[in-house]
């Protein structure tokens, strides 16, 4: 059996595998199931005790509709698309009796907490009301997202911030347009700025 021998690559690897974890809720065994690799397998790649083959990151990949581009740029956040996410909601039903084998108990939908990285912590709340929320189902501009995230979760991001988070889910889960901006005095002005609507 062959040994890791890129220790660096490994460890981004098995850290990717904790993000999908985190992104879908599954164990280590539910995901072993959902993307048909062995138990023993996935245990070892994600422990970094054996390497694992692109063509075994593409089975894990594949059924999450994530690109093996997506995968191994490791700087960026993982962002299931919606099919993904009625994918594993199908198989849990599916799945029933081995909920608890196939599941974390943790709520996987629960508004994020911040904990030592606040730019990550910054992308998944916005991930949670893009995915989460019904938020999006009207149109919406960066202010409206800055004014709902302060009102709503006590949560303080700049438009510019915003506008830049927002990037990652357009032409995946929303669709980008434009329209004219508000003034505060009510007024509209000929500046447009970008709004966003739910795909």
């Amino acid at each position: 059996m062959a040994k890791v021998t890129n220790i660096i690559l490994s460890e981004k690897i098995s850290a990717r595998i904790d993000d999908i974890l985190e992104k879908t809720g599954f164990t280590l065994l539910g995901l072993a199931v959902f993307t048909d690799i062995g138990k023993s397998a996935i245990k070892s790649y994600h422990s970094k005790t054996i390497p694992i083959s692109v063509e075994t990151v593409d089975k894990i990949c594949e059924p999450l509709s994530i690109s093996l581009v997506e995968f191994f740029d490791f700087e960026s956040e993982i962002i299931l698309l919606n099919s993904a996410i009625e994918e594993i909601k199908y198989f849990k039903e599916r799945n029933k009796e081995n909920v608890n084998e196939y599941f974390s108990r943790e709520e996987t939908n629960a508004f994020p907490v911040l904990k030592d990285n606040r730019g990550k912590w910054e992308i998944k709340v916005i991930a949670y009301i893009v995915l989460h929320t019904p938020f999006f189902k009207t149109t919406k501009t960066t202010a409206e997202v800055q004014e709902y995230l302060e009102t709503k979760y006590s949560v303080s991001l700049n438009p510019d911030r915003i506008y830049k988070l927002l990037k990652k889910h357009v032409g995946v889960s929303l669709i980008q347009g434009q329209t004219n901006r508000i003034n505060k005095d009510g007024s509209i002005s000929t500046q447009m700025v970008a709004t966003y609507i739910k795909k």
